[in-house]
């Protein structure tokens, strides 16, 4: 957040002092906001597409539900990367509206249907995602 704000802030600057003498700074200023930006959303939220689906996958897919994920997440990134000059075009200020949207939908959907995972094991989640999932298979014998 900390560096959001710094970004923002040292390119409404920028934006004023085009031109001016700060020009440069401010660009050295910018791209430092940028790189910490970058660092600590690796270290916060950048992980979590990762974690969570591996806290949420059954041992025995998980490696292929991982990997199904991260094609979705780099895919979703390509789709964003690839859009965003054309919103920014035809919206104009409010080019980034609709990736607003998109991540305010995600966030309800995340309040209201994720479970908490804190000091549970994935058999625990997998249960309380799917009660059946873990049932005896149809036939089986209790001896």
């Amino acid at each position: 957040v900390i560096s959001s704000a710094a970004i923002t802030v040292a390119f409404i600057f920028l934006n004023k002092n085009s031109g001016g003498k700060y020009e440069d700074e401010w660009g050295y200023v910018t791209l430092i906001c940028m790189v910490l930006y970058v660092m600590f959303f690796e270290f916060g939220l950048g992980p979590i597409p990762w974690v969570i689906v591996a806290e949420f996958t059954p041992i025995e897919y998980r490696g292929s539900m991982v990997s199904a994920s991260q094609v979705m997440n780099y895919g979703c990134n390509t789709l964003i990367a690839a859009t965003t000059e054309t919103l920014l075009g035809a919206l104009g200020n409010f080019g980034f509206l609709p990736f607003g949207i998109v991540c305010a939908i995600g966030a309800v959907f995340i309040f209201l249907f994720v479970p908490e995972t804190n000091q549970k094991t994935t058999k625990q989640i997998v249960q309380e995602l799917d009660p059946n999932y873990y049932a005896q298979p149809a036939g089986y014998i209790n001896e």
